[in-house]
């Protein structure tokens, strides 16, 4: 098993200053739990605190590496029978529920589980990179498929635009003339892909989108796996590719597939480029593949090509800091061993600048709100920060109006908001103690400094700014791509303590990991969009039969004479983006009572699970409503299908 050997490491202790200092930056932070209980805000000061006192003790109490006890060959095949077991078992679930439940989450916990107590203790000779990538690639088909094809429909609000509204368009007019009014008209990668799928193969539009971005956003976990061979061996590359796989975001994006998803794809691909690019001798065929990359992702989806941009610019700074000697003068002395090769120094200049070109001419040239994209946002980042900026200006939902009872209450709201993060914060945990590791490295130092500076600025976009009440950017769109530089920078954490924590600590200390990283992950808000494992508290962006079923009659009844039905978010989306009826939210005035009048649209979900509500011009929230006072029994009705119900309001005239 290969170790991380203490000749690997400098003898000066920035690293150790480094601990210092976030140790003294958590004690600062911790204060804000008194301003917000947003688990972000409590949870993050804790685990960035823990993670450097952590790094500390392990650092002077371990001072040489360590093997961790196997298990042996017997159990490691057992093992492996059981993982197949248990995916079949896990299909047939799926299968049989129509849905992916709880008990079909926890067993994907649990195979999650079998997977990564292998890459821990399994021995060397009986240890199979291409065994295990191949059981980590099974489970993530099955947990991704399940969801797309127990699903009614598509999974999110936007996948019904972009395959509805946009791609269905594409494909019977042969063009991207329906693309002409929106941004997408100069990022129709996806679009074309999907549509092209559906034509090639005689499918759907909905079997294309699955059979193509979604086969390849299953798959493409594997490109990690690449990316960190540059710092760790085969074994923990592959927990790299593990601990991507399971991440809540990635999976989200894996059953939710719009733009993002692909531009996900390309991204991953850009890092690990760029890492190869920093670490060995770039050739031709590097900037090649880099300049395909980068081509495709700016002409995929626009924050995915900002994104990048991110990155690349970062790399690029890195890079120049070390050529021009301040890298030397802010981490330490850079002592590359002598077998490493030379690394062009201008190499991702050169790239950075074209990719930096491509994307404002892209960007000129594509239409947004009556102007250009490159000319609309910073207005709109300006409006922003002129209008909305404030410390801890976060969203808040509005208080409940007297005839519901919000959905999510107590403090078990406080506990399904802390499980959601839970995965999370155990990845920030292992990033703190991988990115202390990076500053005591000697080799692949600048690009693990480039992973760690991404991180910290994509957590500036993801956090931070919203803090201030700053949005701009869609920062829920941010966390999959973050997670691919944590994913690589927390294997190397993670591998760090298991070489260096010896005796039982660290064996029950990985177990448990193996445990609860996947479960916490799998069964987050993010990775559960089509079946909450909360349904009180999170909101289910996916629709049961009869309820589409209601959304198409709709079209055929015209049951509001060409006007507006009413009904709860996110339901209300599906009903333009399905090209059936115009829907808004249903609103309740300020005394409680309700605002709305006109055909309403009820669906169970409104009385008992979480739907949200308007309550005002700019709040809302997510109540339970009682059916009799959205659509009475007695009162006049234009559909009920068993489930779902038409009616209107006793107050609206005619």
């Amino acid at each position: 098993m290969r170790v991380l050997n203490a000749s690997v490491f400098k003898k000066n202790s920035v690293d150790v200053n480094a601990a210092i200092v976030g140790l003294v930056l958590a004690i600062i932070l911790l204060p804000l739990r008194t301003l917000s209980s947003e688990p972000f805000i409590t949870a993050i000061p804790v685990s960035l605190g823990l993670a450097c006192l952590s790094y500390l003790v392990v650092r002077w109490q371990y001072d040489s590496a360590t093997e961790l006890p196997s298990i042996s060959a017997s159990l490691s095949k057992a093992s492996t029978v059981a993982f197949v077991f248990g995916l079949g078992t896990l299909v047939l679930i799926a299968q049989q529920a129509h849905a992916r439940t709880v008990p079909f989450l926890l067993l994907a916990s649990a195979l999650a589980a079998v997977i990564l107590v292998q890459l821990f203790f399994v021995t060397d000779e009986a240890f199979s990179p291409g065994i295990v990538l191949a059981q980590i690639l099974a489970l993530s088909v099955v947990v991704r498929f399940a969801s797309l094809y127990t699903t009614p429909g598509f999974v999110g609000v936007d996948s019904w635009t972009h395959i509805t509204l946009y791609t269905q368009p594409i494909f019977e007019s042969q063009s991207l003339d329906p693309l002409a009014e929106v941004k997408y008209y100069s990022a129709p990668l996806y679009h074309i892909l999907v549509a092209t799928t559906a034509q090639w193969l005689g499918v759907s539009l909905r079997d294309a989108l699955f059979l193509s971005v979604g086969v390849v956003m299953t798959l493409f976990t594997v490109t990690i796996f690449g990316a960190s061979r540059f710092f760790v061996g085969e074994r923990w590359a592959v927990v790299a590719v593990a601990l991507y796989a399971v991440a809540d975001h990635v999976v989200r994006w894996g059953i939710n597939i719009i733009p993002t998803s692909l531009g996900l794809v390309f991204f991953v691909a850009i890092v690990y480029y760029t890492i190869r690019m920093l670490s060995v001798p770039a050739r031709l065929r590097d900037y090649g593949m880099m300049l395909f990359f980068s081509v495709a992702i700016i002409f995929t989806h626009q924050v995915s090509a900002f994104i990048a941009l991110v990155l690349l610019g970062v790399a690029t700074t890195v890079q120049l800091l070390f050529k021009f000697g301040h890298g030397q003068t802010i981490f330490g002395e850079q002592n590359r061993p002598v077998s490493e090769e030379a690394v062009d120094s201008w190499s991702l200049t050169a790239v950075t600048t074209l990719y930096a070109g491509i994307l404002v001419v892209n960007w000129s040239v594509t239409p947004f709100a009556d102007s250009t994209f490159i000319e609309f946002m910073p207005r709109l980042l300006e409006f922003t920060v002129s209008q909305s900026a404030g410390f801890l200006n976060l969203i808040d939902s509005s208080s409940p109006p007297s005839v519901a009872t919000p959905s999510a209450t107590g403090s078990m709201a406080q506990y399904v908001a802390y499980f959601d993060g839970m995965g999370y914060f155990i990845l920030f945990f292992l990033t703190i103690v991988g990115s202390l590791v990076v500053l005591h490295l000697r080799s692949r130092r600048e690009a693990g400094l480039v992973l760690v500076a991404v991180t910290a600025i994509m957590m500036v976009f993801t956090f931070l700014l919203p803090l201030f009440g700053i949005r701009t950017f869609i920062p829920s769109r941010w966390y999959a791509f973050m997670y691919a530089p944590m994913a690589i920078v927390g294997t190397l954490g993670l591998s760090y303590l298991a070489h260096r924590v010896t005796g039982r600590r660290i064996v029950v200390g990985l177990v448990i990991f193996a445990l609860v990283f996947p479960g916490t992950m799998l069964m987050a808000q993010g990775a559960t969009e089509d079946n909450p494992v909360f349904p009180d508290h999170n909101i289910r962006y996916a629709y049961t039969e009869s309820e589409l079923a209601a959304v198409y009659t709709a079209g055929e009844i015209d049951p509001a004479a060409g006007g507006l039905v009413y009904t709860d978010h996110p339901y209300k989306t599906v009903f333009p983006r399905s090209g059936s009826y115009e829907a808004e939210t249903i609103r309740f005035a300020e005394d409680g009572s309700l605002a709305t009048t006109g055909v309403i649209v009820y669906r169970p979900l409104q009385s008992d699970g979480a739907t949200l509500f308007e309550t005002g011009p700019d709040s809302s929230g997510t109540y339970d409503v009682p059916q009799s006072l959205l659509c009475p029994e007695d009162g006049e009705k234009f559909y009920d299908n068993g489930d779902v119900h038409m009616c209107r309001t006793p107050t609206t005239d005619g």
